[in-house]
Order: C-alpha cells, then structure tokens, then sequence
C-alpha cells in the first residue's frame, strides 16, 4: 500500500492528479479505512479546486488517525479559506496542542481568529509565533495587519 500512495504522491506532484486518484481509489477499495489514502485523495480535490470536496476526506483520514498534528494544520488552512473559520481555529488549536513549536499553525489560527474579529487572540498568536521564528514574514504580517485594525477600532471609539 505504501509503495502505490507514494507513486500516487508523485503523481500529484507531477501535475497528473486522475493518476493519483486512481492509485488512491485503489487502496480504498482494499482498505476503506486508510487514513493517509484518504488525506491524499483530499489533496487531489483540493489541488483541482474542490477545497469542499476536499474536507470531507481529510476529516474522514483525521478521524481514523487523530494524532497527526500537520492533518488538523492542513484542515484548518483549509477550512479558514473557504470561510469555515470556527473549523479553523478547532482544528488550528488541535494542532498547536499536538506540535507546540509549530508558528505556522499559530499563525493560520491568528488568521482565523482575525477573521472572526478576534484581535486580541490573534495578536497573541503572531507574537507567539515570532517568538518561535523571529524571521517569519506572515506573522510578522498578520501582527502588523491586527494592531493597524486595533487602531482603527480605537479611532472609531474616540471619535463615537
């Protein structure tokens, strides 16, 4: 099984994704259950442009193996870009809880937490992520864009 959903990856990577559905298709029939044949037959229908059909079936994989902290991180992105950003910060904080170092997540989950105006958690975020990698240029981003809306909200408040 291993052998076919690496050369489905690769056919994924090589801009063949019915190959790889194929090869996914054909895991899952043997074994329904396959977690990382089912997150990589997610990939395939996000990767046409299906990021609805593609949450199903990373939810399914993450369901059978719930540990796999990059499997919430990819929900989450996922589920954030297409405006399920409740979804997002859940699987966002799962991930955080699983990898703690892992600025990314934090930084999809200030995203999230942005989105659903909650500055004052996603300042957190940021700055949690730049304590973890100093360098990063979308936490340093998200950072600036939280603390300009914050101060827009205080300019409303004062001139109210």
């Amino acid at each position: 099984m291993d052998a076919v959903l690496t050369t489905a990856a690769r056919a994924l990577e090589r801009g063949h994704p019915r190959a790889a559905e194929r090869l996914c298709r054909q895991v899952l029939t043997l074994e329904p259950d396959h977690a990382p044949a089912l997150r990589l037959l997610g990939h395939v229908a996000e990767r046409g442009g299906s990021v609805f059909d593609a949450l199903p079936l990373l939810g399914q994989a993450i369901a059978l193996e719930p540990d796999r902290a990059s499997w919430h991180h990819e929900y989450g992105t996922w589920c954030r870009r297409v405006g399920r950003f409740a979804d997002a910060a859940a699987a966002l904080r799962t991930a955080i809880r699983l990898r703690p170092y892992r600025a990314g997540s934090m930084v999809e989950l200030g995203m999230a937490l942005a989105a659903m105006g909650g500055c004052d958690d996603a300042e957190y975020w940021a700055a949690r992520a730049l304590q973890i990698e100093p360098a990063n240029a979308d936490a340093r981003a998200l950072l600036e864009y939280v603390l300009e809306a914050q101060r827009d909200l205080d300019l409303e408040a004062d001139a109210a």
